[in-house]
């Protein structure tokens, strides 16, 4: 089944564009990683999609849209020159719960090891994103800004080292 979205704001379809580069692009059977899973709160169409080692968010305030989607789809075309965006169900997977890794305001920050092209990517949506570090380096860094009163939030896993083989 295909559902086609017309948005009226450019940069709400450009909003779900970075949301979709968060797509694992292999999943390696992980069904919830596929695509852009929609929900709703607080009067904002909330769009997240992940690979397993970041999380792209955005919070499209849905005065405009009036847009009542909600589950997990996988983006089949994204055209921002025609501001449109055609999505297929994913019918079968649920959306990892990534709201309970990220650091709350004003925790204690450290030292992490990050993929420089992630954070990057995380922050190339805004003009001044403000990132936070978690006080424990195994946690993920965040990365957030509001532009055109769309809130977005990059979230990063720091890398880890490999083991040595014995």
């Amino acid at each position: 089944m295909f559902i086609t979205l017309r948005i009226y704001r450019k940069a709400d379809i450009r909003a779900l564009a970075w949301v979709a580069k968060a797509i694992s692009k292999d999943s390696l059977g992980r069904r919830a990683l596929e695509g852009i899973n929609f929900s709703h709160a607080d009067g904002y169409l909330i769009a997240a999609a992940s690979d397993g080692f970041r999380v792209h968010e955005a919070r499209i305030p849905n005065v405009d849209m009036q847009i009542t989607i909600a589950g997990l789809y996988k983006p089949e075309v994204i055209s921002v020159s025609k501001k449109i965006i055609v999505l297929s169900s994913i019918a079968d997977a649920t959306f990892p719960d990534y709201e309970r890794i990220i650091p709350k305001p004003g925790t204690p920050g450290v030292q992490a090891k990050l993929d420089r092209k992630f954070v990057a990517e995380a922050a190339s949506c805004t003009e001044a994103p403000v990132l936070q570090i978690h006080e424990d380096p195994s946690k993920p860094i965040t990365v957030e800004d509001t532009k055109d009163g769309i809130f977005f939030r990059g979230i990063v896993m720091p890398m880890h080292r490999a083991r040595k083989r014995e």
